[in-house]
């Protein structure tokens, strides 16, 4: 769309959360197993959806010559782009960290242990289910804008379902309730 980083990086990481956000309502009443069946039968839906829609997204080419992102006219090398994903997902890590440690963090771990549970004790749990579609979908969204500008090139198949058992593969091996855990595994 020729827009400069500044503004298409941040307007990418609004769209994916309006898109993880809607796509999570008819899986918002849905937990364990049949939550995991809804995703992955939503992660292969829209990979086809991408793979076809050669128009939007070059379909299984992808697009090239995605533009180096760029500060006032400043085109970050390699270098300076491995900083800047280093320094956001630093920023992501003491985010999750302070999510988890706060009154909303115990109540999606109290969510994630017994959900039953968590009802009888008033929360909301389809809210805060809604609530982390719509956040882990901005952090996706955001983390595919600096790998696109990062490569310089995107396609449909870096979000296979096989790329979605290898994020799960890496959060499982790293530990689940930790916020380093996915960077480590």
């Amino acid at each position: 769309l020729g827009l400069p980083f500044l503004v298409a990086w941040p307007a990418g990481g609004i769209l994916a959360g309006i898109f993880g956000l809607v796509s999570s309502l008819p899986a918002l009443r849905l937990a364990g197993a049949y939550l995991a069946m809804v995703s992955i039968a939503f992660n292969v839906v829209v990979e086809q959806i991408l793979i076809h829609w050669t128009e939007l997204t070059g379909g299984p080419i992808g697009l090239p010559a995605i533009p180096r992102a760029s500060f006032g006219g400043i085109v970050l090398d390699e270098r300076a782009m491995l900083a800047l994903i280093v320094f956001v997902a630093a920023l992501t890590v003491y985010g999750c960290t302070a999510l988890q440690q706060s009154q909303w963090g115990r109540a999606l771990m109290a969510m994630g242990e017994n959900e039953l549970a968590a009802k009888s004790l008033g929360i909301n749990t389809i809210r805060l289910k809604a609530i982390v579609f719509w956040l882990a979908s901005i952090i996706a969204g955001l983390a595919g804008g600096l790998y696109a500008h990062s490569m310089q090139y995107v396609s449909p198949d870096i979000g296979t379902l096989f790329a979605s058992f290898t994020f799960v593969l890496m959060l499982v091996l790293g530990g689940i309730n930790t916020s380093w855990g996915p960077l480590i595994g």
